[in-house]
């Protein structure tokens, strides 16, 4: 047979399968205030001098609905296994599961994910202080082309004439369905939002909105 057991992780408290992973329902309370809600109460090693890498992992890690994502391997259904981030975004579910698998108190090793990381970008390479929002921004570029679901065809013209003349919640939701159209992920899910700027001419007093993601 095929099913798979269900048991319970002793030093946790946290249900799980019979492959070590925690369950769906575990999963979607993780970062809840309640109690017996599980946490990730595991640190990083630091390699060298790798602390923006590891304030950066952690603060990923306790982004309740993207660890449950990992955790769950719901992300396996999604993955692109053959994109530029799909090693990248497999070491970081492997890590995300040890951090909330692993004993509390304790620290694991980043490392693996490191290569990765220093593989794709070589900024990173070698063992020296870096800006943690570039590393996070890397991160979330690679796991977005890792994840991405298949592209669809814009639902609105981007040449309409008449778009000017529509409402501006009309303007910024039709935009952003064209955005989700060729940009649709879990990351997008979670991460990503519209900015609108608005620019103005003080003589004739037309408006011009640009909506960017």
């Amino acid at each position: 047979s095929n099913a798979r057991t269900r048991g319970v992780d002793k030093s946790g408290g946290v249900s799980r399968d019979s492959g070590g992973l925690i369950s769906r329902k575990a999963a979607a309370g993780l970062g809840s205030k309640k109690s017996s809600a599980p946490r990730a109460l595991v640190g990083l090693t630091n390699l060298g001098n790798t602390c923006f890498m590891n304030s950066c992992l952690q603060c990923l890690n306790n982004t309740a609905p993207l660890s449950a994502y990992f955790i769950s391997s719901e992300f396996e259904k999604e993955l692109n296994r053959s994109s530029k981030g799909g090693q990248l975004t497999k070491d970081y579910a492997e890590l995300t599961k040890d951090l909330w698998k692993g004993p509390q108190n304790t620290s694991i090793s980043p490392s693996s994910l490191k290569t990765q990381i220093s593989r794709w970008a070589k900024q990173f390479s070698g063992f020296d202080q870096h800006d943690s929002q570039e590393l996070l921004r890397f991160l979330l570029d690679g796991m977005q082309e890792a994840l991405l679901r298949p592209k669809k065809n814009p639902p609105w013209p981007y040449d309409d004439d008449g778009f000017d003349d529509l409402p501006i919640a009309e303007q910024a939701k039709r935009m952003w369905e064209n955005y989700l159209s060729r940009n649709d992920s879990f990351i997008t899910e979670i991460f990503c939002g519209q900015l609108r700027s608005r620019v103005r001419c003080n003589t004739c007093k037309r408006e011009s909105n640009c909506y960017d993601p």
